[in-house]
């Protein structure tokens, strides 16, 4: 499960996949700033606890710009959680001076940094981050949103070396939002972003850095002859789509971002998380066996669970452009 603890971003990305939730800075006008409340904190620590889940993962937004960021993580290591944070590293300097001061690895504390080709973002912006990662070492690592097809990762091993960042490259592929316009990519091109991607990954583990894969990622994209080099050059190769479940400020849940403006229910209407992930796989599960593709109903592949059929919400998106506009009324989810 992800909690997002506030929906103000001081950042940007074209690809964002949670821009119907967030503020972002290149926007005028957006949801109401929100920040989750302490009491609505514990609760949902109390749910994490009452589910058995031994981890908290923060996002935002920017988590660092809650202003009570820092009560938060203490009260995450209070109750024993391995907390997670994902971040952008453009951290405010209290919160960079607080976690000067924190043991991070004694208290089970992790940061994964979105980051962009450095073309994306300013040269100040980039700097600003760098000091926040250095601060992570470790116990930080990267990530990255592939959105078009000329992507290039030659950066990452670089800027790893340059702030002792963990050598793991945590891979997703930007996916559309349902009822909402975001830069993503479209599963024609997925083909030679595989092809790209395992040239990409082989250059990469030359300079020992190794990549783990996000939802959404179809088998098919990748050539036959590929998957081997795939699997040696990253952490490990599985196509997957699951739902993370996402909790909002006011404890409202959603299976995931891309799908955030349907399917909303109250997580406290449930009593822990394996109910809550019952009631998604449950509602979810006729659309998911669809895939992305046409060739995806037939596919030996998805039906003995080797793939996944690439992400829910594309599915959806596609089928309303393309087959039934009403598809969301009809799922009851409008």
């Amino acid at each position: 499960m992800n909690l997002i603890i506030t929906n103000t971003c001081n950042r940007a990305c074209p690809y964002c996949f949670a821009r119907s939730r967030v503020n972002l800075s290149d926007t005028q006008t957006g949801p109401k700033t929100q920040h989750i409340s302490l009491d609505n904190y514990d609760k949902y620590l109390r749910f994490l606890e009452s589910s058995k889940i031994p981890s908290l993962k923060l996002l935002g937004g920017e988590p660092t710009l809650h202003p009570d960021f820092f009560e938060m993580v203490s009260r995450g290591h209070q109750h024993g959680f391995e907390t997670l944070v994902f971040t952008n590293g453009l951290w405010p300097r209290g919160v960079q001076d607080a976690i000067r001061s924190v043991p991070m690895s004694e208290w089970k504390l992790k940061f994964l940094f979105n980051v962009n080709e450095p073309t994306l973002q300013s040269t100040a912006q980039l700097a600003h981050a760098k000091e926040s990662m250095k601060l992570a070492g470790l116990q930080g690592s990267c990530g990255f949103n592939i959105y078009r097809e000329e992507f290039d990762l030659q950066f990452v091993p670089d800027l790893i070396d340059e702030v002792g960042l963990d050598r793991g490259l945590r891979l997703g592929l930007a996916s559309p939002i349902v009822g909402t316009d975001n830069s993503f990519l479209d599963g024609k091109s997925f083909k030679a972003i595989g092809i790209r991607l395992v040239e990409q990954l082989n250059q990469l583990e030359k300079r020992n850095v190794l990549a783990s894969f996000d939802c959404g990622f179809p088998l098919c994209m990748f050539a036959e002859e590929s998957l081997g080099s795939l699997v040696l050059n990253s952490r490990g190769f599985q196509s997957v789509c699951s739902y993370p479940i996402d909790v909002g400020p006011e404890l409202t849940a959603w299976p995931c971002f891309p799908l955030s403006d349907c399917a909303n229910v109250r997580m406290l209407d449930f009593q822990n998380a394996a109910e809550l992930l019952a009631h998604y796989t449950s509602r979810l599960s006729g659309i998911r066996r669809m895939g992305i593709y046409e060739k995806c109903l037939t596919c030996k592949f998805i039906e003995r669970g080797q793939c996944c059929g690439g992400c829910v919400a594309r599915t959806i998106k596609d089928w309303a452009a393309k087959g039934d506009a009403d598809i969301l009324g009809k799922l009851g989810w409008t």
